[in-house]
């Protein structure tokens, strides 16, 4: 009170000031005292649903014939209820007479830890929506790496005659590329319960390379970007500026030559996140025809031809969505199988890059001797 005189020198807001905290209690008091009243109400309630229940049941019991099974669910739920409420108004009015007290308490220190506990939990809320941000990744940054091997068929195996060695050491890599896939489907159905949809992702593939051939050839990129990871778009967008404007294209699937096969499978393993994609890649043995149209000459070129790509997808684990990553080509009888350590970490976006250009020309094979293949 002597620290209110000594600031202010307005009798009236001296007034004023010292006695609204009385006025604060006296209302808090008030508060409570009503709270405590609501509260006896309500157990007095309580109490009467107890009774009524309490009475029906003893009715019940005296008649001859078993009350039905809908009375019995409604004596029951209203003594639960009454139950509840009783339990409510109990651990309520405890809480008001122990903590609160009797007008001890400010209501001003209350309108405080409110605002604090608050603005805590308002924290909180903000810091899980900038970790979730955080965590959202795109898999169509998700390309193809030079550690894929792609075994040689047998068509383009050497004479076993001429070439004994490498002619076996292919077939052994062969069988190891296949046990490899296999152990890797085993792992990822024991480590994350998840049933790979073979099927379902094989046709999932080819609708995408499909569409992606088409949207190419019409010049019209956008309707297919969801489908298609960033490096083959950067690639297709490249290409398709190129394309002279008074040229038309028109793509066309024939026929597969023979049935799509699965080449290679691996999880795709991210730090510090649960295996949600799948790398897969598929040999396409296709027959397709190209149509070329000269808007000036309207000179018209049908181009039929087989082709087989090595496509590889980025498969979304929980929806089965496949996204188009790349292509990649078969090796050579005398390549070995790539180590994880033998890798250039540096090169691994120059790799996603050089292999999202799905309509590059093939290496071309180096010559081997015979003691490059040992």
């Amino acid at each position: 009170m002597g620290n209110c005189v000594a600031i202010f020198s307005d009798k009236d807001a001296e007034a004023k000031f010292c006695t609204f905290p009385r006025a604060a209690y006296v209302m808090d008091y008030r508060i409570r005292i009503i709270g405590v009243k609501w509260c006896v109400s309500i157990s007095r309630f309580g109490f009467w649903c107890n009774y009524c229940a309490i009475s029906r049941q003893l009715v019940a019991s005296n008649r001859k014939k078993r009350p039905s099974r809908p009375i019995q669910t409604k004596r029951w739920s209203l003594q639960g209820i009454s139950t509840l409420l009783l339990r409510f108004t109990m651990q309520r009015s405890l809480t008001i007479i122990t903590t609160r007290g009797l007008g001890l308490y400010s209501s001003r220190a209350t309108a405080q830890r409110c605002f604090s506990t608050t603005r805590s939990a308002l924290e909180e809320k903000s810091k899980e929506k900038k970790n979730a941000q955080q965590n959202v990744f795109d898999p169509r940054f998700i390309g193809l790496t030079r550690d894929i091997y792609v075994p040689v068929d047998y068509k383009n195996l050497p004479s076993p005659f001429s070439q004994p060695k490498a002619v076996w050491n292919s077939l052994l890599r062969r069988l190891f590329t296949l046990g490899m896939n296999t152990i890797q489907v085993g792992l990822l159905r024991w480590q994350t319960g998840i049933k790979p949809e073979f099927l379902l992702w094989k046709n999932r593939a080819i609708e995408a390379y499909v569409s992606t051939n088409k949207a190419f050839a019409s010049g019209n990129i956008k309707p297919i970007e969801k489908d298609i990871s960033v490096w083959v778009e950067k690639s297709l967008k490249s290409r398709v500026s190129s394309i002279p404007k008074d040229v038309k294209l028109d793509w066309k699937l024939i026929k597969f030559n023979e049935k799509p096969k699965l080449v290679a499978f691996r999880p795709v393993m991210l730090p510090g996140r649960p295996v949600e994609y799948a790398q897969v890649v598929y040999k396409f043995n296709t027959k397709q025809e190209l149509i070329n149209v000269n808007l000036k000459t309207d000179k018209v070129k049908k181009i039929e031809r087989d082709v087989t790509d090595y496509a590889g997808f980025v498969v979304n684990l929980d929806t089965d969505k496949v996204i188009l990553a790349g292509t990649v080509f078969e090796n050579t009888p005398f390549d070995r199988m790539p180590k994880p350590e033998d890798i250039d970490q540096s090169l691994i976006f120059e790799d996603m890059r050089i292999n999202g250009d799905i309509y590059r020309a093939p290496p071309q094979i180096k010559s081997t001797t015979a003691e490059e293949t040992k």
